[in-house]
């Protein structure tokens, strides 16, 4: 009876463990934490369910490298090994399930076995893998197979939503790219047109009508000007060609030289980013700095670019009138809104926060984790 009462006593406390363990990772997964942070809150899951075990959870990024989480080092043979049979194995897996586990030997300790699942997405294709090393030679154990599979499921949801915050960014870009080729292709080209067949008829209209058409073309050339710049601003100098820092000096010089704003960029980056983590974290910027030219009534900005805590970092601060940022509306025509753009940020794990007070001018803190950025435990 005593036996019987103390496996129940144990069965509830790998419950409260697996369940304490499991609500942790889907906190971090609401709130949009970064995925390296999640990830290792995973191996911890897998670990807490199993003793003297060592998690590793594996991601395969866009362009096919794979890059390791894991709360203890990564003995550089043990991810040799566990590269090649992935590579070797990530085959589709059916219906989005996942597949067999597989086992190998680990290179830097001979008592142990790597157990792993390569863990699949829609259609199955390969997202990554979960690894547990544990001194089981010859069989996992049963409790160490369910939290192998149970945080499998978990790294799966991790993967996908810091995929699908990155195609969520591109989509934007992209849209936004045909919008502007469709305003430079028809608009702008038939107002051009228009501006011209009213510089005619000035030309060679009465004199009593050449006042109103003069009126009527400058309008019409208004138009136009307004219209390249919303073309800019649709499709601003690339990130991933220009570099971050050029791309900003290229956008304020055509926006706010127009606007009689001094501007000044300071570059602290210790390196350009990834496309993905640069092309997002210019967008952020494009859209504080869109804010600053429409309602700042300011005389001058500066932007500071850097590289802090595995992420992009850039600061927009800027002299004019300011705000309250409370009493901001949620969105306004042309732009996202900044409710929108701070949830932007915050599902890939980034920031965007304003301080500002009315007559204080504005100051707008912007970080990007690094798409390819994995922290481990020496970072924590």
């Amino acid at each position: 009876m005593d036996s019987a009462t103390d496996e129940v006593a144990e069965e509830r406390d790998l419950f409260n463990v697996f369940s304490q363990g499991q609500d942790a990772v889907l906190k971090l997964l609401a709130a949009h934490r970064p995925a390296g942070e999640t990830m290792l809150a995973i191996c911890s899951h897998a670990e807490a369910l199993v003793a003297d075990s060592e998690a590793i959870a594996i991601r395969i990024l866009n362009e096919g490298t794979l890059d390791f989480i894991s709360i203890a080092d990564v003995d550089d043979g043990l991810r040799s090994a566990i590269s090649d049979l992935i590579r070797t194995e990530a085959n589709p897996a059916q219906s989005g399930d996942l597949p067999t586990h597989f086992d190998i030997a680990d290179p830097a300790n001979a008592q142990r076995k790597v157990w792993g699942i390569i863990v699949p997405g829609l259609g199955g294709q390969p997202l990554g893998a979960l690894c547990l090393a544990h001194n089981s030679p010859t069989e996992l154990p049963k409790r160490a197979v369910a939290a192998l599979y149970s945080a499998g499921h978990l790294l799966q949801l991790v993967i996908e939503q810091q995929r699908a915050a990155q195609d969520a960014v591109t989509t934007r870009a992209v849209e936004r790219e045909l919008i502007a080729n469709q305003l430079h292709d028809d608009p702008i080209q038939a107002v051009t047109v228009l501006s011209l067949m009213l510089q005619r008829l000035e030309r060679d209209a009465p004199d009593e009508m050449r006042a109103p058409l003069d009126r009527a073309r400058r309008k019409a050339d208004e138009a136009i000007e307004r219209m390249r710049r919303l073309l800019f601003e649709l499709h601003p100098s690339e990130p991933e060609t220009d570099g971050l820092a050029i791309a900003t000096e290229i956008y304020l010089e055509e926006t706010m030289e127009p606007l009689g704003v001094a501007w000044s960029v300071d570059d602290r980056l210790d390196a350009e980013p990834d496309v993905t983590t640069g092309v997002l974290a210019f967008r952020l910027v494009h859209e504080a700095l869109a804010n600053v030219a429409t309602h700042a009534d300011a005389s001058r900005v500066s932007v500071t670019w850097k590289t802090v805590d595995d992420g992009v970092s850039a600061q927009i601060v800027d002299d004019g009138v300011g705000f309250d940022p409370a009493t901001i509306p949620p969105h306004r025509p042309g732009h996202l809104g900044i409710s929108n753009v701070r949830y932007l940020a915050q599902r890939v794990g980034g920031r965007f926060d304003i301080e500002s007070t009315p007559g204080g001018g504005c100051a707008v803190h912007i970080w990007v984790p690094l798409n390819r950025q994995l922290r481990d435990s020496s970072e924590h």
